[in-house]
């Protein structure tokens, strides 16, 4: 399954499941920090790691728009 498909399926499937990191990758790379905590890594391992490959490679648009079509899945699932 891609990222976004999976971002999506937990968008409409799962409850919050706490933690902080995944939603602030755009911000942590930015500044230079080039690592982060994952929540969301044991339920879209894959979704996690793409945030990761986009941000580290300077796919800022990419990374947006995939945090744009997930980020309330991410949001959701980080702030409980």
């Amino acid at each position: 399954m891609d990222p976004v498909s999976a971002g999506v399926l937990m968008r409409l499937a799962l409850m919050p499941i706490g933690g902080a990191g995944d939603d602030m990758v755009p911000a942590y790379y930015s500044i230079g920090i080039r690592t982060y905590t994952s929540s969301i890594a044991t339920v879209a391992p894959r979704l996690s790691l793409k945030l990761h490959e986009l941000a580290a490679d300077g796919c800022y648009d990419e990374l947006t728009s995939l945090m744009n079509d997930c980020g309330a899945c991410i949001t959701s699932m980080t702030t409980a």
